[in-house]
């Protein structure tokens, strides 16, 4: 793969974006702020593509602008998700109580 392939590839797309809304972000401690950037490149490289499949997008082009958006964003929607998580106890559905380990 050339550079100028490489480049044009929605992987690239979003991780531009999640560095840029790492950016953008406002301060915090340095571990929320690593968190927040790989909570970015993660939402780019891992949920982006899914979506973009299951939505039917095509082009290459739509693609790449949808990673980005997902990688801009993602940083602030993953911390979002795992606050709504703890508040609802919905995690504790997929761990052992205490009282079924044998």
């Amino acid at each position: 793969m050339s550079w100028e392939e490489f480049v044009k590839t929605p992987d690239v797309a979003g991780s531009v974006g999640a560095v840029l809304g790492f950016l953008s972000a406002p301060g915090g401690t340095r571990r929320e702020q690593a968190f927040n950037l790989i909570a970015g490149l993660g939402c780019a490289l891992f949920i982006a593509p899914y979506v973009a499949e299951r939505a039917g997008m095509e082009t290459q082009a739509s693609r790449m602008a949808f990673a980005f958006v997902v990688g801009l964003i993602g940083m602030n929607i993953l911390p979002k998700l795992t606050i709504a998580a703890k508040r609802t106890d919905w995690l504790a559905r997929f761990m052992p109580s205490k009282g079924s380990e044998k």
